[in-house]
């Protein structure tokens, strides 16, 4: 079983493995992104965030790729999305052939995307782009959103940019742990955790 300290002493090694990029993220964010969150100064005022700029050339050419890369990758206008089933055989994977399955998969695809373009993700996209073509990395949060009556209500999205998550990889290179510190007011907290002793 897995307890509170163990998970507060990883956070705390990856916090320090971490902090050696902060300082390099921050002069992405100072130079191109200064209207994107602070690394290091949590408190700096956006008036006083774009002074270190020279010009908005490398912030016009970076929001253009970012922009780019959107509308070659996740175009709202496009079904961009799709499932694949696949199953294990003695030669490794190969694709499910059955129609039904297929059928079944395709189905889902649309009301999927039709969540997504009205919920807040094709903006939030964007951000995340920035963030990755920008410090090289970036996340986007998905939740589903308060729960206020019967049935789905719909996604929300929030991109996490450089400096506000953790990650770790395992030995072969590929990320396995992604933490993201937050703090909540007491009255976040009882939104978020309504049956919780505060």
């Amino acid at each position: 079983m897995i307890e509170i300290r163990d998970i507060l002493d990883r956070e705390t090694a990856m916090e320090g493995r971490c902090a050696p990029w902060k300082p390099l993220w921050q002069d992405v964010f100072d130079y191109v992104l200064p209207f994107h969150n602070p690394v290091q100064n949590a408190r700096a005022l956006p008036q006083n965030r774009a002074e270190k700029r020279f010009d908005s050339t490398a912030t016009h050419l970076l929001r253009r790729l970012a922009s780019t890369v959107g509308s070659l990758t996740a175009n709202p206008n496009e079904d961009w999305l799709g499932i694949e089933a696949e199953r294990r055989t003695g030669n490794g994977w190969e694709p499910v052939e059955d129609q039904g399955t297929i059928r079944w998969l395709d189905g889902t695809i649309g009301p999927y995307l039709d969540a997504l373009r009205v919920s807040n993700f094709y903006p939030e996209f964007g951000g995340f782009l920035e963030e990755m073509v920008g410090p090289g990395t970036g996340s986007i949060f998905m939740d589903e959103k308060r729960i206020t009556g019967p049935g789905f209500q719909g996604f929300r999205f929030r991109t996490l940019g450089a400096g506000e998550f953790l990650i770790d990889e395992d030995d072969l290179g590929a990320i396995d742990t992604m933490m993201r510190p937050m703090k909540l007011t007491a009255r976040q907290a009882k939104l978020k955790f309504p049956n919780a002793t505060l």
